[in-house]
């Protein structure tokens, strides 16, 4: 059985509905959210579950913002990098696993880490926001 394989049936079984992407990538939708797990071949215990895109940088003073509020969420959280790439915000939980088919015992508090840290990014920007800007 592939590793991609070996995703789709586990998350499959925990109830979500995943399907590849066109770089053979899982994709799967969790609370209005599309999360991929990336896929490497050639290095299968390196596990990479990423929310991409999940907020878009309006103005070079929200980029200083995100840039600050990313750093915090990193330094607060285990496990998550917050970080933006091409006007957008992504977080994602990236490590090593002893063995591939170990993924199920960390796949649920990753998730959850995971969201933890996009709330506290969005929360950490909220707060940023002028009076006017937040209406």
């Amino acid at each position: 059985m592939t590793l991609a394989q070996q995703y789709l049936e586990y998350l499959t079984e925990e109830g979500f509905r995943p399907t590849l992407d066109e770089a053979g990538d899982v994709r799967f939708r969790c609370e209005g959210g599309t999360y991929y797990i990336i896929l490497e071949e050639s290095d299968p215990t390196c596990f990479r579950l990423l929310f991409p895109g999940f907020w878009e940088i309006e103005s070079e003073e929200e980029r200083v913002q995100a840039l600050q509020a990313a750093s915090e969420v990193c330094a607060d959280l285990k496990a998550v990098k917050v970080y933006l790439a091409r006007g957008d915000t992504h977080a994602s939980v990236e490590l090593f696993l002893p063995d591939e088919r170990d993924f199920p015992r960390i796949f649920e508090r990753s998730l959850r880490v995971l969201q933890a840290g996009v709330r506290s990014f969005r929360s950490r920007m909220q707060t940023h926001r002028q009076p006017s800007e937040a209406n």
